[in-house]
């Protein structure tokens, strides 16, 4: 490894065309102030490409303008790794020479990072304080409701409906069982069955928040995230509901 490196995770993280444009711009400008310098050794000289993937297919690509080509093309854009790094660094398995990486993955790991190295601490610092200046401008704010907080929030909302629709189903169908302590047994089998359901039903709503706000994104022209939102909400709505009148269905049942 070189010996100096700087380098930090990215979450919430919204990408345009325009904002790889400007990230891929920035990349150039510290290419050429590179390559541009006097006498520069051969192994120096500095290359960019691009690493994507999308529709479950993966590009290696030495010209940007494909890459905004496939990103128009892609019906489901996941990442992306620019690469930017000198024959010394390669040959040298990184070991020497100037590298930068930057990759942004939708997947919801943390490999969404920049790492730059080189034998030059000033160079590290230069370019990877300009290119997360950059990077910054694009952060969005799905972490307010997709957190473990909100998670939190869920679960307890959840218990709590479930205890008490248990209750309620409880004090009507005890009265249709002759048998002793009823209200409890009641109680205990419902709020079960409650429980087995939320079982899943939870994983299923974080992971439906998850998918509206994630925190790498890719935007392109496509309906805003808070119609998409909205759109997913009436979803999850709807299934409630659903589920909801089959209870009021079952209660009647035991009337």
């Amino acid at each position: 490894m070189s010996s100096y490196l700087r380098d930090k995770h990215y979450q919430n993280i919204t990408i345009t065309k325009e904002g790889m444009s400007k990230i891929n711009s920035e990349l150039e400008s510290i290419r050429d102030r590179v390559n541009i310098t006097a006498n520069i050794n051969p192994e120096n000289k500095l290359n960019i490409y691009y690493i994507i993937r999308f529709d479950d297919k993966g590009f290696k690509i030495t010209n940007f303008g494909d890459v905004t080509k496939h990103f128009d093309e892609a019906g489901h854009f996941n990442r992306i790794f620019y690469i930017l790094e000198c024959d010394k660094n390669k040959l040298s398995n990184r070991e020497h020479g100037k590298s930068i990486e930057i990759s942004f993955v939708t997947d919801g790991s943390s490999t969404s990072k920049i790492i730059v190295q080189d034998d030059d601490k000033s160079w590290v610092n230069e370019s990877f304080l300009s290119l997360d200046e950059q990077i910054k401008k694009y952060k969005n704010f799905n972490n307010i409701v997709s957190n473990l907080y909100v998670g939190m929030l869920i679960q307890f909302i959840g218990v709590f409906t479930g205890f008490s629709i248990s209750l309620r189903t409880a004090d009507i169908l005890s009265s249709k069982i002759n048998i002793e302590n009823s209200l409890v047994f009641t109680f205990i089998f419902v709020f079960l069955l409650f429980s087995n359901l939320w079982m899943y039903l939870y994983p299923f709503i974080v992971t439906s928040i998850a998918t509206i706000f994630p925190s790498i994104s890719f935007k392109k022209n496509e309906p805003h995230w808070l119609l998409k939102g909205c759109l997913q909400y009436l979803v999850n709505l709807s299934l409630i509901f659903f589920l909801g009148y089959l209870l009021k269905l079952a209660i009647m049942f035991f009337k």
